[in-house]
């Protein structure tokens, strides 16, 4: 995904009603939410507006990547810290079986 697409999701997702279902929707070809790609983009204030609203901190692309793993590959200490923080699991592991820790 571009940037450009990424946010685009990012922004239209925090534009809909966060009812949970709409809030952790996937997309259709990587299984994606918003607070993946706010992860995988660098964008912690983005990635905490979608916490505070009650995203799913445990879903899982269809490479199997929480959102906690790709901030940590992004090396992404504040979005790492807010996942914590609301308790996204560390044991949840990617089809290459890499773990966040």
């Amino acid at each position: 995904e571009s940037f450009i697409a990424a946010w685009l999701q990012v922004r239209n997702t925090l534009q809909l009603d966060a009812d949970g279902q709409i809030l952790n929707a996937q997309d259709n070809v990587r299984k994606g939410t918003a607070l993946m790609y706010a992860a995988l983009n660098k964008l912690p204030s983005i990635a905490h507006k979608l916490l505070e609203a009650g995203s799913n901190t445990d879903l899982e692309s269809s490479s199997g990547i929480s959102a906690l793993l790709f901030a940590v590959q992004q090396n992404e200490l504040s979005i790492v810290e807010d996942l914590c923080a609301h308790q996204a699991s560390v044991f949840i592991t990617n089809n290459d079986r890499q773990t966040p820790i």
